[in-house]
């Protein structure tokens, strides 16, 4: 294992190792993000007013910026020229500038996504040195999606902790409905620990939640509750069928 970092977008993958023959000089990894916070001084009071999850009830986090540092060897033993500009050119025409995601070769579920760059390259005699700067995305995101069906007059659970992290990114799910007629598909949300309950009622089509899906499915993930484990029920009256899909992330 080189502890590669294989870089995609929608013109193509390269990998750290396998197509630049760059290897860490430790193990690589993203800083962890640093939580926005907004608080706000009260005269003649101690300490100040913490507001910074007033508007969304749960932390909010800015980007990840930081570096890893690359060695690259050599092969004939000398500083050759040609060489070394050819893969300084190689590399930074594909990294720079340019939206792309990363997927860490010890970490090969989930995928950084952001910006990346060449920051310095020193050549020496036996072996060159290469910093790739990034600045990606708080989170990072499960390669795979999840998905939950649920058909008319059928029931399913999404529980945090096994459909979602506690604790992870808040999502909003897109629904997709097919085969609803006459009344239409009609989708009743309760969240089991809150007292939640809510019936949409849905034709053919696809759907993004409104605020009150968003509401549902954030205390859904623990941060409502203090973080104790959450279901929400999804029952479906009519006909047609729904079908959830998200990605989850995490920090």
């Amino acid at each position: 294992m080189y502890h590669s970092i294989s870089f995609s977008n929608s013109l193509g993958a390269r990998n750290t190792f396998d197509d630049w023959g760059l290897i860490p000089s430790s193990r690589p990894l993203f800083v962890p993000p640093k939580k926005k916070t907004n608080y706000v001084d009260i005269p003649g009071a101690n300490g100040a007013l913490d507001l910074s999850e007033a508007l969304t009830g749960f932390p909010v986090f800015n980007d990840r910026e930081g570096s890893i540092e690359f060695y690259v060897d050599n092969p004939t033993g000398q500083v050759t020229p040609g060489l070394w500009a050819q893969r300084y050119s190689d590399i930074s025409s594909w990294l720079n500038g340019k939206k792309m995601t990363a997927v860490l070769e010890d970490d090969p579920n989930w995928y950084y996504q952001g910006q990346f760059n060449v920051d310095s390259w020193k050549s020496d005699k036996d072996r060159s040195k290469i910093v790739i700067s990034y600045r990606v995305d708080p989170y990072k995101y499960e390669v795979n999606t999840e998905e939950c069906t649920v058909v008319a007059n059928g029931t399913r659970h999404i529980i945090s902790g096994e459909n979602f992290l506690e604790g992870s990114m808040p999502v909003i799910p897109k629904i997709v409905v097919t085969g609803a007629s006459g009344a239409g598909y009609n989708l009743r949300f309760q969240n089991l620990e809150l007292g939640i309950d809510r019936t949409h009622a849905f034709s053919n089509g696809t759907y993004t939640p409104n605020a009150l899906s968003w509401m549902i499915f954030t205390n859904l993930m623990g941060y409502e509750g203090e973080g104790s484990p959450q279901t929400v029920e999804l029952s479906a009256t009519g006909s047609g069928t729904g079908v959830f899909t998200w990605r989850n992330g995490r920090l």
